[in-house]
């Protein structure tokens, strides 16, 4: 299935990339030169106590412990150790009409949901940016297991998001998202119809990004404020919620070092009473996090390093979903021009 998402996206890569007279320029003695591209080999550390995240999965190389058998549907005291590393990249053509066509997997400090191909178009009063989006992760067949080994199973999301960005030049922007979610073996979702968990997410984003010093010869410092909204309409009404993010981030150069700084407050209210614990969840997630990044290595231009960590805290009315998380994440990487 993850393969399928994959040649999906690429096959929409070269239809739109025909649309646009890339197979003309092929021919031509600049072609290369509407090609850009990032790559980026990193490493992630992580520590939870999460019971809903799975720390069975081969996509984690180095494991401390597991969380695969718990004793109590309470918070979990106990935690996971684990790290994996990754190869992410964009991949861009420009055309000389400005449209940009590109091709990449998400860096962590972007609002990319997965493996995502997309176009984007500049007009004079705003920037047009169409994409879709396909990733697979493992999840719990039935969290909700005690004194047992809990096994896996495949979760596949796929969507669409369309952005319309810099808004009349005033720094405001705006995207609608909607993706699908679809668990292959939902356990406890055959059990209890109201914990099924496929389903529509939806979500609505609004961003304002304020940029200082513009006029130096240096890349602006900017802080963005964004407020989000998410309507999860599963098919399980005990997991449906809806949900409203408040976030700033914000980036300060000094010669070629970026420091990124972000935060985001997340309040959800869910549907219906989840039937484990005849309650209806509501959770609060905060999440704060610092990326590093030293540009241009050895006046190369292309080369880089960054360094970082993001903490994830869940707050629930049900014990069982509080969780603790830490991220770390160093990478080097080389940009293409």
């Amino acid at each position: 299935m993850q393969y399928l998402f994959r040649n999906i996206i690429l096959i929409f890569f070269f239809f739109i990339a025909s649309q646009n007279g890339f197979a003309e320029n092929l021919l031509e003695d600049d072609f290369f030169n509407g090609f850009s591209a990032k790559f980026e080999l990193c490493t992630l550390g992580i520590a939870t106590n999460s019971n809903i995240i799975p720390f069975t999965a081969d996509d984690y190389e180095e494991r401390k412990n597991n969380n695969q058998n718990i004793s109590s549907l309470t918070k979990n005291s106990h935690f996971v150790f684990a790290g994996s590393s990754d190869l992410l990249f964009n991949i861009e053509y420009t055309f000389e009409s400005g449209t940009v066509l590109y091709l990449g997997t998400p860096f962590y400090d972007d609002a990319r949901d997965g493996v995502t191909f997309g176009v984007e178009k500049e007009y004079d009063n705003f920037i047009s940016d169409f994409a879709f989006f396909a990733n697979g992760n493992e999840v719990w067949k039935n969290p909700y297991l005690t004194n047992t080994d809990r096994t896996v199973t495949d979760e596949f999301n796929i969507g669409f998001v369309y952005k319309l960005i810099e808004i009349y030049q005033t720094g405001f922007s705006t995207s609608f998202k909607s993706k699908y979610r679809y668990i292959e073996d939902d356990d406890i979702g055959k059990e209890e119809i109201d914990l099924k968990r496929d389903g529509f997410i939806h979500t609505i984003k609004f961003d304002y990004d304020h940029q200082f010093n513009t006029d130096d010869e240096e890349p602006p410092n900017n802080i963005v404020y964004s407020l989000t909204y998410n309507h999860a309409d599963m098919e399980g009404e005990s997991n449906s919620y809806y949900s409203l993010l408040f976030g700033l981030k914000g980036t300060y150069w000094y010669e070629d070092i970026s420091v990124g700084l972000m935060t985001n407050i997340e309040g959800r209210k869910y549907k219906k009473s989840n039937p484990i614990f005849n309650i209806k969840k509501d959770e609060n997630i905060l999440t704060n996090g610092v990326m590093i990044t030293f540009n241009n290595l050895g006046k190369s231009g292309n080369w880089y390093l960054r360094g970082g960590f993001s903490v994830v805290n869940v707050f629930s009315n049900i014990d069982f979903y509080e969780s603790d998380s830490l991220m770390c994440l160093a990478s080097i990487g080389y940009n293409f021009q």
